[in-house]
């Protein structure tokens, strides 16, 4: 895959995320949005502030990597890229624990963690826009939970996208649930 394809596969992927939040979750009551199936269970809004926390870190790192990246050639993932990035995807139906640091569980939220959420999609394609005119490959994005390993500039845009389809997946379920429940209640 070139990087021009990437790029492009990346925004069309970040695009559905955005109209799948705004479709599927905005117009929820927040009774639902704050429905959790058990203690250890995250909520829908729980999920959307793990996806922030990831976001604020990995934005800036890659808006900061492009910044200092030369003019594009063509991509090759690295290994770490493309082992971080296969462990999170959706398609890794294993459980993944989550480090304490990035996990909201208990937090008091409410819909503007969806709305930063959104804000966050929204730099993501502006990013992916500049990746455009940008070398891909210097390694230059560091692994949230260990700073210290660096994955190239790519594999960090895919593993931040295949993160965020990996909880979007959770927050429908998560969603479903809920409305079952409730439904079940009320009845």
């Amino acid at each position: 895959m070139t990087a021009q394809d990437l790029i492009l596969k990346l925004q069309n992927d970040v695009q559905q995320i955005i109209e799948t939040t705004e479709q599927e979750i905005l117009p929820l009551d927040s009774t639902i949005v704050q429905w959790k199936e058990n203690a250890d269970s995250w909520s829908v809004l729980e999920c959307y502030e793990h996806l922030n926390i990831y976001n604020r870190f990995y934005n800036d790192q890659l808006e900061k990597a492009l910044a200092q990246s030369s003019s594009p050639q063509s991509f090759k993932s690295g290994w770490l890229g493309n082992y971080f990035t296969k462990l999170i995807a959706p398609s890794n139906e294993k459980p993944i624990k989550t480090m304490k640091h990035v996990d909201p569980k208990g937090s008091t939220l409410t819909f503007e963690v969806v709305e930063e959420f959104l804000g966050h999609q929204r730099k993501l394609l502006q990013l992916l826009n500049l990746a455009k005119s940008n070398n891909l490959n210097p390694r230059k994005i560091s692994v949230e939970f260990f700073k210290l390993l660096k994955i190239k500039i790519g594999d960090g845009f895919r593993f931040v996208v295949a993160h965020e389809q990996r909880h979007i997946q959770q927050v429908l379920r998560t969603k479903k649930m809920a409305i079952s429940f409730l439904e079940k209640e009320i009845s």
